[in-house]
């Protein structure tokens, strides 16, 4: 936004996932010091004097946001606690009447799945203040401006008639990478020219310990590849390279990587949830699968790489899609006019843009 200056205030995270953290009822020590957080937030703030405070998420430190009480909050919830709190074993009802405290003090709240702000609306926070808002993705980066085989040539990935299932979902039970491996031994009995590559921003290492020893029992290596943390500039060029996009966690709230390979046409095969239904429809631009079901993801990886009119139909409708209900720029008009009608003090809620839509529906 021209004639705009943003101010990030962030705190450094740890080296396990918050969800790991809160399922085994376990917190950093400074979260003892919350009130000294606060301080500092309002402190900063008192400085920099912004027109308007963008809360990300309510997980610390982004509900520290709420407490802001001298300037007008939107509220965006990427993860909710209500959808991560059934892995817990102790802080649901702390953590519940925070996240209500905090929603109730926003003047905008968007949540990035229809399913996720039914979460919100579960807390009592008002209708109208609410609604969906993904923030998309960047069409100049994430598209399929080049061809498959020049990707791959440029990844080192052999390009001659092998075919390509990527992960790009963190290494952690979670996102269930266990189902993706034990479905390998099968969908190569029917394609052997597969590979299957794993990326992840987040390792849980004695997971991914448990991983590569299943990896090794099932005599699959030579059609595993574990890429590894990849910086997040690169991340596209492995979605072009793909065949397949597999993501089959048991818990989600908002599938952002899942757009990002529809945008560059990897044909996605997913879990049965709520959020990710949003956008795909099976049989039509993807498949979906039980997160428990690995007999039944290898069957649906091997009849989409036997099949390459489907995929590329499938990759065409989602590209389609993604233009159109996804696009990052258009997203971000809509906020900067919330931002604009907030800091005037209007209450009703913008027209919402086209990524407000049902998805799949187009």
């Amino acid at each position: 936004m021209s004639g705009v200056v943003m101010h990030d205030l962030t705190a450094g995270s740890g080296a396990r996932s918050r969800v790991d953290r809160y399922a085994h009822f376990e917190f950093r020590a400074r979260y003892a010091a919350v009130a000294t957080a606060v301080g500092r937030v309002r402190r900063l703030v008192r400085e920099i004097r912004p027109d308007v405070v963008h809360v990300q998420s309510m997980y610390y430190p982004g509900y520290l946001g709420a407490f802001v009480s001298m300037v007008p909050r939107v509220i965006t919830v990427w993860a909710f606690d209500d959808v991560w709190l059934p892995l817990a074993k102790g802080p649901w009802l702390l953590r519940q009447g925070l996240s209500r405290w905090a929603l109730e003090r926003g003047r905008v709240v968007t949540g990035i799945s229809t399913s996720l702000v039914g979460e919100i609306l579960r807390l009592r926070v008002a209708q109208e203040r609410v609604c969906v808002f993904h923030w998309g993705v960047d069409l100049a980066v994430f598209n399929r401006d080049k061809s498959r085989e020049s990707v791959r040539a440029s990844l080192g990935l052999d390009a001659d008639g092998r075919k390509v299932v990527l992960s790009s979902r963190n290494l952690d039970a979670t996102c269930n990478t266990e189902l993706i491996v034990r479905a390998i031994p099968e969908v190569v009995k029917r394609a052997p020219n597969t590979d299957f590559l794993f990326l992840w921003n987040y390792e849980d290492r004695a997971y991914s310990g448990k991983i590569r020893k299943i990896v090794d029992e099932l005599g699959i290596g030579r059609w595993t590849r574990f890429v590894g943390p990849i910086d997040y500039s690169q991340v596209h060029r492995y979605y072009r390279a793909a065949d397949l996009f597999v993501s089959v966690p048991r818990f989600d709230s908002g599938p952002v990587s899942l757009i990002e390979a529809m945008a560059c046409g990897a044909a996605p095969i997913v879990s049965d949830l709520a959020c990710v239904s949003e956008w795909i429809d099976h049989g039509r631009n993807g498949l979906v699968v039980g997160p428990d079901d690995h007999v039944g993801l290898a069957e649906a990886i091997g009849d989409l790489l036997a099949d390459d009119d489907r995929r590329e139909k499938m990759a065409e409708r989602n590209v389609g899609m993604v233009q159109q209900c996804a696009d990052q720029d258009c997203n971000m008009e809509w906020m900067e006019d919330v931002y604009r009608k907030v800091i005037a003090g209007e209450v009703r809620m913008p027209t919402r843009p086209r990524a407000m839509k049902a998805a799949k529906h187009g």
